[in-house]
């Protein structure tokens, strides 16, 4: 447009004001999401499949290895060949009779060969463990949209069934976006976190040094997000928005809360702090039909476990599936804080049937998954199941189910702090850059070594923006620069959103217990906060005093207090700064997740951020 207009003002000098407002008109012609001055809040929906192809599939032979010490997890073995990075043979081992590791008794997988090029074509999913190729699809992963306006004012909010995405994609959406008039700080784009899709970070590929990301797939990913926003946006009508919230724990007392669980969630790193709260949006047309359900709640998507090797949405699927079942429309959900460790792993859970019905005839369920039979007052029989044993899809649907039945008895509970209507007379989008250090020796390995996406001359070098880069004396120092990140707060009737790009522990978007200060001591440890404590074991141990920065919940002015993980990147942990303990051991026990995060100051950088948001006009 630009070079347009320079030439037009050379030759008609005297009408540059006509070009110009010529130059505008077409713009504006093209804008996804019109300007309207009516006051009144406009929503649409839309979603996209993105499942990868699986062409080649495996059979292991390596199910009752007793020296594979793997604890049922999913891996391949056979003969990588480390020229070309793929497994090449063999492609079939019959009988199960050829050795891969003569020592240890590992035989060779068989793969099938679909394209005849002599190499396992695989889809190495993401989570849990490297070597877990995918060997079919049990249902469809998807891109889902939401766009919301009022006058002027928009938001485009997308999440995606991916374990999480790098920022150099999700700017690639924005980029494709911008040519129709989208401001690319009004796009917020998630990952679910779920760990039964294909790796889109890299980190899970067929070993530690070989990427299991597949460029060709991310396009695809990078275009369906595309495609599904534009979907949603000419969808677009006038709605009205209902908000609830509610504690899964609250919902079902009797049967979703144990000694080491509470509202189905379970914490596996001390301190134990769990946040079970769903909140949801619901947005209603004129005619009182749903155009959109979203449902925010902190919890792994990993029911399916790491023996599963079928591609899969897991419970997040489950969940927008019931929602559907009850409301209609289009459904999306949001991961809060799911670090820390939040996981559904090892929890019982309520059977539920296809069509939401408490399970009560268990003859088609395995006997060794039927846990402790309780009678409900209100659903009579009901079954719980025992994650320990084996994740079943039953158990996988069935915690979705309850998941969703929260937040459904939140939207229609007459209590007035639970559930209601809301007046929205505005929609505020507020985005900043957030410099986040990269100081992660496993993860700078990845940057130079090619397995992540992202290249080191991505990273920010400027020491302003980055001031530890030049800093010799700290023991932690960038070794590439800082990821150049975002931060958003919406604000939309009494709803407040605000988005982190990480997995960020669950006390630092809800805050410490009430009586926490009683057994933060070392010296009341272990106590019911930090179990797990173990004084001849410092890899067991916390800090003391456990501080954290002022968390996110309690500082957001609206009823409704949405928090949205991993958004606009993958950063891994949100790990708070007093408890940050980095060790490249092989059992890092309750400090896992530090190998796994960028560095110790993302949590206090990242909340310094969110505050001033919050706090700017």
């Amino acid at each position: 447009m630009y070079f347009a207009i320079t030439v037009f003002q050379k030759a008609f000098a005297s009408v540059p004001l006509i070009i110009l407002i010529f130059g505008c008109s077409e713009e504006l012609s093209q804008r996804l999401i019109p300007e309207r001055n009516d006051h009144v809040l406009w929503a649409g929906a839309s979603f996209t499949p993105i499942t990868p192809q699986v062409t080649e599939s495996w059979t292991s032979c390596n199910t009752t290895n007793p020296n594979l010490g793997e604890g049922g997890k999913a891996m391949f073995h056979g003969s990588f060949d480390y020229e070309k990075g793929v497994f090449n043979e063999p492609m079939e081992n019959p009988g199960c009779t050829k050795l891969c590791d003569v020592d240890d008794g590992i035989y060779c997988d068989n793969f099938t060969d679909t394209n005849r090029n002599g190499e396992f074509d695989a889809v190495w999913m993401a989570g849990f463990q490297n070597t877990r190729p995918a060997n079919g699809v049990h249902d469809d992963i998807d891109a889902r949209c939401l766009v919301l306006s009022y006058d002027s004012d928009y938001v485009i909010m997308c999440a995606l069934d991916l374990m999480g995405i790098l920022e150099n994609r999700t700017r690639m959406v924005k980029e494709k976006l911008a040519p129709l008039g989208v401001d690319g700080d009004r796009v917020i784009i998630a990952s679910t976190h779920n760990h039964e899709g294909p790796d889109a970070l890299g980190i899970y590929g067929a070993n530690e040094s070989i990427t299991g990301l597949s460029p060709g797939y991310l396009d695809l990913v990078v275009d369906r997000i595309v495609e599904t926003v534009k979907t949603a946006a000419s969808n677009m009508t006038q709605v009205s928005m209902k908000l609830g919230q509610r504690n899964v724990s609250d919902y079902c007392p009797q049967y979703c809360s144990g000694p080491d669980f509470t509202g189905l969630v379970t914490d596996f790193r001390d301190p134990k702090v769990i946040d079970d709260l769903v909140l949801v949006m619901k947005f209603e047309d004129l005619s009182g039909n749903t155009v959109a359900t979203l449902v925010n709640w902190s919890n792994h998507v990993e029911s399916m476990d790491s023996g599963n090797t079928l591609i899969s949405s897991d419970y997040a699927g489950f969940l927008r599936k019931r929602m559907e079942m009850e409301y209609g429309g289009t459904s999306l959900f949001f991961a809060s804080g799911v670090g820390g460790l939040s996981s559904p792993l090892r929890v019982p859970v309520p059977l539920r049937n296809e069509d939401g019905t408490t399970l009560t005839d268990t003859s088609s369920i395995p006997a060794s998954l039927i846990g402790e039979v309780i009678t409900d007052p209100v659903a009579g029989k009901v079954v719980t199941i025992i994650s320990a044993t084996d994740p079943a899809w039953e158990r996988t649907r069935s915690f979705g189910y309850v998941v969703a039945e929260t937040a459904i008895s939140a939207l229609e509970s007459t209590d007035y702090y639970t559930g209601r209507y809301s007046d929205v007379d505005g929609l505020s989008v507020k985005a900043s850059h957030v410099y986040l250090p990269l100081v992660n020796d496993f993860f700078n390995v990845a940057v130079s070594g090619g397995i992540f996406e992202m290249k080191a001359n991505y990273l920010v070098k400027d020491p302003k923006l980055c001031p530890d880069l030049k800093e010799p004396r700290l023991r932690y120092r960038p070794l590439y620069g800082c990821l150049d990140d975002r931060i958003y707060i919406v604000t939309l009737g009494e709803a407040q959103i605000v988005t982190v790009p990480g997995e960020i522990f669950m006390e630092l978007v809800r805050g410490l217990p009430d009586d926490f200060v009683c057994y933060e001591p070392i010296g009341t440890r272990p106590n019911k906060y930090f179990p797990d404590h173990n004084p001849d074991e410092i890899m067991s141990q916390h800090s003391d005093p456990y501080t954290i920065p002022p968390p996110i919940r309690p500082a957001m002015r609206a009823p409704f207090k949405f928090v949205f993980g991993l958004t606009n990147d993958e950063v891994g942990y949100i790990v708070p700064e007093s408890d940050y303990v980095f060790t490249v051991t092989d059992d890092t026990m309750d400090h896992y997740e530090e190998t796994r995060s960028l560095g110790p100051k993302t949590a206090t950088i990242v909340l310094d951020k969110v505050h001033e948001l919050l706090n700017s006009p």
